[in-house]
């Protein structure tokens, strides 16, 4: 009966964010119809993972939506496995797309390792270059550094999240911060 529950909550969630999307997509991207296309594969593609956190993909969109100053953080904890890591970077990517008004996502991982080999992964997942949509910056030489003017979701490790508040308190470029 729970997997059968699971199922029908990301159906529920599945078709809550196609919604969303199309809408969105739609309001935003008016002659660009191959970026609807892109964003429901995308879609479809994190619904057919099954990981648990695709559960909780309308509730973080929502939060994300919020313009409340007093929810301006949410504290979100799951096994390890759930999705979290991977899939957070690429909801936040989706809703950074359909807001060109916002500014970029930064992801604090603790390690270079780490900041480096989830930018890879989230760009294999979401077939794109390193770089482009996604990137991180792990280091002050010039190869600890993949990203462009396109770039809206950064991947970084804390010392880096550290110096860039320590150069821009207010963090104006960006929109949203996740700490891993």
């Amino acid at each position: 009966r729970d997997r059968i529950d699971q199922i029908e909550m990301i159906m529920e969630n599945y078709i809550i964010s196609v919604s969303k999307i199309v809408l969105q997509v739609l309001a935003y991207f008016k002659e660009r119809k191959s970026d609807i296309l892109t964003d429901l594969k995308l879609e479809a593609d994190c619904a057919l993972k099954i990981l648990p956190i695709y559960a909780k993909k309308i509730d973080l969109i929502d939060f994300l939506e919020n313009d409340n100053p007093k929810k301006s953080f949410l504290v979100l904890s799951g096994e390890t496995g759930c999705g979290k890591s991977t899939q957070i970077p690429i909801y936040t990517l989706q809703y950074l797309r359909s807001r060109k008004d916002l500014g970029k996502a930064v992801i604090v991982q603790p390690r270079k390792i780490a900041a480096h080999a989830l930018a890879e992964r989230i760009c294999d997942e979401l077939d794109i270059s390193i770089g482009s949509d996604v990137g991180y910056i792990i280091g002050w030489k010039k190869n600890d550094k993949c990203v462009s003017e396109q770039t809206r979701v950064i991947l970084m490790t804390d010392n880096e999240f550290l110096e860039l508040l320590s150069d821009d308190p207010e963090l104006k470029q960006y929109s949203v911060v996740v700490v891993d």
